[in-house]
């Protein structure tokens, strides 16, 4: 006889299904195994997960505290004493090799050196952020320090402390980097400094900064100061619809030419249109940057656009 027909199933695997109202002895009569009357005895009418009847559910009875930050990076710190002891003779330091060493967790994307600790060797250290305690001892035993965070090096200050400080009632007063640095307005280990449209304005002052935000130029150009940026990474100028309609209430050409007779337009800076606030009157735009949308809007009333190389 073949094999196959001897095959079935393996014992308890397969069950006959449950056959409802069969009578009482069938032992789901009546209900049919839905208990009584009620939501949970009618068709569709389950309840959700964790209900409990319109009372306070336990997921919300529950204490909460902190919570998971899903963009944190996972950043391995490690002592200057812990270095000596892993590399007593020193040498390149780096993330893998503090992997390697079990310094820091196998997940660790990038490397802390903090300066608890001392050392005897020199070291070649690339990290992500070394503190300036351990950047003293690394150096002071003839090693070298290679930092690759990004580290933003503009200072924001704000117009209306500037203003506060350096105003001189019925005169505009000319306020540079170094100023702003000796008043002591920004962090010594910043660089740069870039203005920010925060407090108030009283008058006319000339700014001169490496960055100064659209805000800020528009209320001190408002009390008839003036801007200038020295940084020509930022010297790209924003126009929008309502400063055209400020500037060439009729409409009319919109040139680096005719911007410059207005006291707007500076040598090398770059112009870009935006779509921002309603267009009127028709305009010639010829600029070196043009929005998509403020390009169709021009056009729609009837102008140009032109870009500049």
């Amino acid at each position: 006889m073949s094999i196959l027909s001897k095959l079935q199933a393996n014992s308890g695997s397969t069950k006959n299904r449950k056959r409802r109202g069969r009578g009482q002895g069938s032992g789901t009569g009546k209900t049919g195994g839905r208990g009584g009357k009620g939501q949970t005895a009618r068709t569709g009418g389950t309840v959700r997960r964790g209900f409990e009847g319109g009372q306070m559910p336990l997921q919300r009875r529950i204490p909460k505290r902190g919570f998971k930050n899903v963009w944190a990076v996972d950043t391995g710190v490690v002592t200057l004493k812990s270095l000596s002891i892993a590399f007593p003779e020193g040498g390149e330091i780096n993330l893998a090799l503090c992997i390697e060493k079990g310094l820091v967790p196998t997940d660790s994307k990038r490397l802390r050196i903090v300066g608890s600790g001392e050392i005897q060797a020199a070291y070649k250290v690339t990290a992500y952020k070394v503190t300036p305690k351990a950047t003293e001892a690394f150096e002071k035993n003839g090693g070298s320090v290679t930092v690759t965070q990004v580290i933003n090096s503009y200072a924001r200050v704000r117009m209306g402390e500037i203003f506060k400080k350096f105003s001189k009632k019925g005169e505009m007063v000319t306020v540079t980097v170094e100023d702003i640095k000796a008043a002591g307005l920004m962090p010594k280990y910043k660089t740069k400094v870039e203005v920010i449209a925060v407090g108030n304005v009283g008058g006319a002052i000339h700014v001169k900064a490496d960055k100064v935000s659209r805000a800020a130029r528009q209320a001190i150009e408002n009390k008839g100061g003036k801007v200038t940026v020295t940084d020509p990474a930022n010297l790209t100028r924003t126009i929008s619809f309502a400063d055209l309609r400020k500037w060439f209430p009729k409409g009319g050409d919109v040139t680096p030419e005719t911007l410059k007779k207005k006291g707007i337009q500076t040598e090398g800076r770059t112009l870009c249109l935006v779509d921002k606030g309603r267009l009127y009157g028709v305009y010639n735009v010829k600029l070196h940057k043009v929005s998509r949308a403020a390009r169709m809007k021009v056009e729609a009333k009837g102008g140009e656009v032109t870009l500049i190389d």
